[in-house]
């Protein structure tokens, strides 16, 4: 990865994410997970909270796709903690997703 080899976190968070949400959509949700992960240590170190709750909010699809619910609950709750403490207008969004998404199911 080329933003490894220059050293920028920021770019190198986005691409893990991207790759993250590539799993994602070819249903490779293992992977998906994986890649997400990686994005979100990258974003804390960053402290860019935004995008540490938008990798968030992927992950939790990814474990959803992955028929984990209550992994992908938690990881919405955290990542409705971050916008709501950022004052965010997505975190009505998030909230939605929860009241229709709920614990236990696919």
């Amino acid at each position: 990865m080329l933003q490894r080899q220059v050293g920028n976190r920021y770019w190198q968070a986005h691409t893990w994410d991207s790759l993250g949400y590539a799993h994602h959509r070819l249903g490779q949700q293992s992977e998906a997970i994986r890649c997400y992960h990686h994005a979100l240590a990258l974003w804390r170190e960053a402290a860019e909270r935004y995008y540490e709750a938008t990798t968030l909010t992927h992950l939790g699809d990814s474990h959803r796709a992955a028929g984990a619910p209550g992994l992908a609950q938690r990881a919405w709750r955290r990542a409705l903690a971050v916008l709501e403490l950022l004052g965010h207008p997505d975190a009505a969004q998030l909230r939605d997703r929860l009241h229709t998404a709920p614990e236990g199911l696919p």
